[in-house]
């Protein structure tokens, strides 16, 4: 499984028209497997790299040049994707960190073990998470994380479980800096397949 993330400047003048509009075409691509939309991020989740990658030159090919300008767009593998308690509820907020590379051997190794051993289990048992996505690029060696919730105060609890965790035996703090980049923003749209 694939994610591609693009992300926008601004935000339309016709923007809630564009979304419906958006999610409807999206989700009639070949190899499409959902999407999540949040203010000026698009994630779309493929069951295969090739069509992640022609999902824009479809999408211009039934609807012509695009309506916003990318800012950025990159192709993920889907390294983990975990259902939360809320699972099937709304998501109405997300959060999506990105930790940017090159990230080395080391590095990698660490931030996975705090990710399995120390993170998730902190995250299992919160009321309010609806889902979260573990991205890998192995190009670049970066990583993309995004948690959905029912609420903004869901997510609030889901940063504060994960601040509140012990480090692990051996851990170094200083192999795990957190997000280089991260945001918090309202669910436009969430479609899954």
């Amino acid at each position: 499984m694939y994610a591609r993330i693009q992300t926008t400047a601004s935000r339309p003048d016709n923007a809630d028209k564009l979304a419906r509009e958006l999610v409807e075409m999206i989700s009639g691509h070949p190899g499409n497997a959902g999407l999540i939309l949040l203010e000026g991020t698009l994630i779309t989740l493929w069951t295969n790299r090739e069509d992640a990658e022609l999902a824009s030159e479809r999408s211009q090919a039934g609807r012509g040049p695009r309506p916003v300008t990318i800012q950025t767009d990159d192709i993920y593998q889907i390294e983990d994707d975990r259902p939360g308690t809320a699972a099937g509820r709304p998501a109405t907020a997300g959060w999506i960190g990105y930790f940017d590379g090159p990230l080395n051997a080391v590095q990698l190794a660490t931030i996975r073990r705090a990710g399995a051993e120390r993170i998730r289990p902190a995250l299992q048992s919160l009321p309010g998470l609806v889902r979260t996505l573990t991205l890998w690029h192995p190009g670049d060696t970066k990583f993309a994380v995004v948690h959905l919730a029912t609420s903004a105060d869901s997510v609030r609890e889901i940063g504060d479980a994960v601040m509140s965790t012990r480090l692990l035996d051996g851990e170094d703090p200083a192999l795990l800096p957190g997000p280089d980049r991260m945001a918090t923003s309202p669910v436009v749209a969430y479609e899954t397949v």
